[in-house]
């Protein structure tokens, strides 16, 4: 920084240390409150990627979002920009389900059966079942009754890139009408899957996303193909 005058020095210095330590405190905050990326950004009202943007330092919140942060945090702006322990508040539990503004949606495992359109779901009871909580404004925005949203995980890498192996899809049981080239989880010959639907040759298919057609071909739909739903979410954990 030899041509750079020193005040202007003095100022990069401060915001890059400010950088470098803002992403640490709000990581802190949220994990000592067990709050996942998810659960943060549906506090905030951001997505989760954002927030893994303002943990990983390459982006920390505006001016305008801080405030917001802070409070979901359960603490101050001031602590979050200057590390001000001074200015913390009594950290209480965050009780997810009762907050207002936020949308729950159980973990399951979906039961199905080869031949049957049905279907029946397991709550999942162990650590994994935590539920996944979104804005309501995202239910609304995509006109999306909760109590017909479940969260699962996949398995298998045949949507790879966009959906890997274990990652949790939410699918929206209220959407069954099949829509070209769109990702919705069958019950397929009594196997539960997640596959992009397309019509070609006047069939219907499921198709992978994985480039691998070979190892991933395309599988005819049949008269034991059953839509469940469609995806409307996906969440990776971090």
């Amino acid at each position: 920084m030899q041509d750079i005058p020193a005040m202007t020095q003095e100022i990069l210095v401060f915001n890059l240390a400010r950088m470098n330590t803002i992403h640490t405190r709000i990581k802190q905050l949220r994990e000592s409150l067990q709050l996942s990326m998810e659960q943060l950004a549906a506090l905030v009202g951001v997505s989760w990627q954002t927030v893994q943007q303002w943990e990983n330092g390459k982006t920390a919140p505006k001016r305008l979002r801080l405030e917001a942060v802070a409070n979901a945090l359960q603490t101050t702006s001031d602590h979050l920009l200057l590390g001000t322990s001074s200015e913390l508040k009594t950290a209480k539990t965050v009780d997810l389900e009762t907050t207002p503004g936020l949308v729950a949606i159980r973990k399951v495992e979906f039961r199905i059966s080869a031949g049957i359109a049905g279907f029946a779901v397991d709550f999942k009871d162990d650590g994994d079942g935590v539920p996944l909580f979104m804005p309501q404004s995202w239910a609304d925005a995509k006109k999306l009754d909760p109590a017909k949203l479940y969260a699962t995980r996949t398995s298998g890498d045949s949507m790879s890139p966009g959906i890997l192996d274990h990652d949790v899809v939410v699918v929206n049981t209220g959407d069954t009408k099949r829509e070209k080239d769109t990702v919705f989880a069958f019950n397929h010959e009594g196997e539960f899957t997640v596959k992009r639907v397309k019509h070609e040759f006047r069939r219907w298919w499921l198709f992978s996303d994985n480039p691998d057609q070979k190892s991933y071909p395309p599988i005819e739909c049949s008269d034991s193909t059953f839509l469940l739903g469609r995806i409307v979410h996906l969440h990776r954990d971090m």
